[in-house]
């Protein structure tokens, strides 16, 4: 440590993160080694060992936002590739210099609300979900002489993304909006059984049989079903539970991005409301006052669902609320129901959301060297 405090072996280990992570290049590493050993110097003179502090904090504090150093032993992880959602920032200005913008998600991820969005900042109603169907996406090209500039659709696999990634434009910008699976499908169960007990959606609109399947009783401020029938559902993935991001990020998906590079951005599906504003700002500033737009969004609102557990015998044993259940359940019910039994390449899944995370505003840029580093 030098008479200021800068400790060298604080400096020594950036170093070997950095050269591990292949984020440094040898010349950059160079200069960082010169003011290392700078910095370790016991000086005799004061006014010279300050100017190098102080020069050395700069080059550290430089690393730490733009590698994702950690110095100080906490979790967070940044990257080069992180971006902001402020105006006047980055994806500002990624944005106000794109034509067409493709705003993608797996169920659960925000997507009615930007579908919504989409409808209102275009002044045109787009076939539902247009990307997973090739005579939707033609009659969206022959529709309008003005083909609409913000489109917004859930993916039902990564077919969708990776036929985007096959046209690389800088007039083109892809939006995944990403959500952790595990998160996604606690939401996803919710939302499946608030719809049945309305007796809302297919398959349960008809109210005779779905009664019957899952024994339902219900009143104003309670609905009680069977838990075996639920955990059934769960497991053949209905309606919402179907789409998730293990089905789109796959390692054809990977590949794919790899192989045509097109402009890419991963974006938590929490940051919706800030990039609304910016997509506002250059697509229909009209609708600045109306933002954000936030439909089908359960938040803290408590469910009026029970499961019911019966034994075998025809007993029961007990009536939980959903949300204890899923609390209790959630992370066994992935793997004992199988749920990711045609996933791929998930080390790169958990490699990007490690980094994207990370980000201040969990957004980030994605090129083929960063997915070569997941």
């Amino acid at each position: 440590t030098n008479p200021k405090g800068t400790s060298s072996s604080i400096i020594r280990n950036m170093m070997a993160g950095l050269v591990q992570s292949k984020r440094i290049s040898l010349s950059r590493l160079s200069t960082i080694i010169l003011l290392a050993l700078l910095a370790i110097v016991n000086f005799r003179s004061r006014e010279l060992g300050l100017i190098t502090k102080q020069i050395t904090e700069i080059a550290i504090d430089g690393l730490v936002k733009d590698y994702g150093m950690n110095i100080n032993g906490a979790d967070k992880t940044f990257s080069s590739q992180c971006m902001g959602l402020e105006f006047n920032k980055s994806i500002d200005s990624l944005i106000a210099n794109t034509r067409q913008i493709f705003i993608t998600m797996p169920a659960k991820a925000g997507g009615s609300s930007m579908k919504f969005f989409s409808t209102k900042c275009n002044r045109k109603k787009i076939d539902d979900n247009f990307l997973n169907d090739e005579e939707a996406m033609k009659e969206f090209l022959v529709d309008t002489l003005h083909v609409p500039s913000v489109v917004s659709s859930h993916l039902y696999d990564d077919k969708p993304l990776i036929r985007l990634s096959k046209y690389p434009s800088r007039q083109n910008l892809i939006i995944y909006v990403h959500r952790q699976e595990s998160d996604r499908l606690v939401s996803a169960v919710n939302q499946v059984l608030r719809s049945l007990c309305k007796f809302a959606v297919p398959p349960f609109l008809n109210a005779e049989e779905t009664t019957k399947k899952f024994n339902v009783q219900k009143n104003d401020t309670h609905c009680v079903l069977n838990e075996g029938p639920v955990v059934n559902e769960i497991k053949a993935r209905t309606r919402e539970i179907r789409f998730g991001s293990s089905d789109i990020l796959t390692c054809e998906l990977y590949n794919a991005l790899q192989e045509n590079a097109p402009q890419l951005i991963f974006l938590h599906y929490k940051r919706l409301d800030k990039l609304q504003m910016l997509l506002a700002k250059h697509h229909c500033a009209y609708l600045l006052n109306e933002l954000p737009i936030k439909l089908n969004a359960i938040g803290s609102k408590k469910s009026n669902v029970f499961l019911r557990n019966v034994k075998k015998g025809g007993g029961v044993s007990s009536t939980v609320a959903l949300e204890d259940w899923l609390h209790e359940k959630s992370d066994a019910l992935e793997w004992a129901l199988g749920l990711k039994s045609k996933a791929s390449c998930q080390a790169k899944t958990v490699g990007m959301e490690t980094e994207l995370f990370g980000c201040d505003d969990e957004v980030m840029r994605v090129t083929s060297a960063s997915i070569d580093a997941w």
